[in-house]
């Protein structure tokens, strides 16, 4: 089950150009994807990683001290693990926070449902979201650190994953886990992926591993950024600058502003294509 999901996800990555050119098409598929992976892969078979699976890991390769059987104690773990790892080098982040997170999608799936039932959607300010971004970072330095010299204190910082929590013991957890992990999912009513864009230690560091991918597998035209933001616009995690660029450690491969970079009706370049034509 989880070689079939990976396969699917990688299918979805190798031909997205073609895939995201039918919206109606990619929309399905992605809602299908996030509905599998939340409740077949997540809370069914628990395939939620951690963490405290790559700080265990690092440890176990480097230092010594730490424990692998975190990593091989469950297959799917240890799938999704390798899998992640390796993506790493070729998509950077996306592969694992966009399509594979249990948590992620869900999240993302809360947001999908509050748009349809008409929520508004809450926008940081520039200067708000820009702070807010780095204490994902602040968060993983802490979890590193005090991984190696107190645990105790490390746990503490562990505690803001509601992976556990939310997936794995399916809210059978003390009430302040509870409570916090309910707070994260609810928030995404009106912030979409609010945990994956500021608080997510694990995203943080894929992110940070994630530069030195190999594949530029987003495809943008001289126009984006100036003068056309209609991409900026889609993107759930701001994570297109205003002069176009995007910033693959803050992008989770949603491919949501790929469907607009192939729209003819809605990407401001390819309507202007369009009606140059049909003159």
């Amino acid at each position: 089950t989880s070689l079939f999901t990976i396969l699917v996800v990688l299918l979805v990555f190798i031909f997205s150009n073609r895939i995201t050119k039918n919206r109606r098409v990619f929309s399905f598929l992605r809602v299908f994807i996030l509905f599998w992976v939340s409740l077949v892969m997540g809370f069914y078979f628990g395939g939620q990683i951690s963490i405290i699976h790559f700080i265990n890991l690092f440890k176990s390769i480097f230092i010594g001290g730490g424990s692998l059987l975190t990593f091989f104690i469950e297959p799917i773990i240890f799938i999704f693990g390798i899998v992640t790892i390796v993506s790493l080098f070729f998509w950077g982040r996306a592969l694992f926070c966009g399509w594979l997170c249990p948590f992620g999608t869900l999240q993302e799936l809360l947001s999908i449902f509050s748009k349809k039932i008409g929520i508004k959607q809450l926008k940081l300010k520039n200067n708000i979201d820009y702070f807010f971004r780095y204490v994902k970072y602040v968060l993983l330095s802490l979890i590193f650190i005090f991984s190696f010299i107190e645990l105790n204190i490390a746990n503490y910082f562990y505690n803001v994953e509601p992976f556990k929590t939310t997936i794995t013991l399916r809210f059978m957890a003390p009430t302040s886990a509870v409570i916090w992990s309910s707070f994260l999912l609810l928030i995404c009513l009106v912030i979409e992926r609010f945990f994956c864009r500021y608080l997510c230690p694990l995203g943080a560091g894929l992110g940070l591993l994630g530069r030195f991918q190999i594949l530029n597998f987003l495809k943008r035209r001289k126009e984006c950024g100036n003068p056309c933001v209609a991409c900026n616009k889609v993107c759930p995690t701001g994570a297109i600058k205003p002069s176009g660029k995007i910033i693959m450690s803050e992008c989770l491969g949603c491919l949501d502003c790929q469907v607009m970079y192939n729209d003819y009706k809605k990407c401001p370049p390819l309507v202007f294509i369009a009606k140059s034509k049909s003159y």
